[in-house]
């Protein structure tokens, strides 16, 4: 029983950890988001692509990148075309957004055209830091 209540106080300490760390993340990503966009504008402001900062940092933006997820509606239908368009690997038990964003990438890029309602596409501009 002694070890029951020690095992039972460690795993609700790490549960408080990990509670505390998620709350950590959400509020940086939402610092992230907030400085890329004011970055974004600086950029476009000064009609730059990217730029090199001082401690050699590689700054440059995407623009209007394509992410793309599925449309619940027409999911069937979407699998179908992956699968008639030789993109059957991205098809698991779940289809990663990011897989399935640079598959309509390529798509899009090869001058090829999308079926409607498939997929739920949107674009923004982001950072990519090296």
């Amino acid at each position: 029983l002694e070890n029951l209540i020690k095992l039972t106080q460690e795993i609700y300490s790490i549960s408080q950890t990990i509670d505390l760390l998620d709350s950590q993340r959400k509020k940086l990503n939402q610092d992230y988001d907030k400085i890329e966009k004011q970055i974004i504008e600086e950029l476009k402001l000064n009609e730059l692509k990217g730029y090199k900062d001082i401690l050699g940092h590689n700054v440059s933006m995407i623009e209007n990148e394509v992410r793309a997820s599925l449309n619940q509606d027409n999911r069937e239908k979407a699998i179908s075309w992956l699968k008639e368009n030789k993109h059957e690997y991205a098809i698991k038990e779940t289809i990663h957004p990011m897989t399935l964003s640079r598959i309509i990438r390529e798509v899009v890029a090869a001058g090829e055209s999308l079926p409607e309602n498939l997929f739920d596409l949107y674009s923004q501009d982001r950072l990519v830091l090296k």
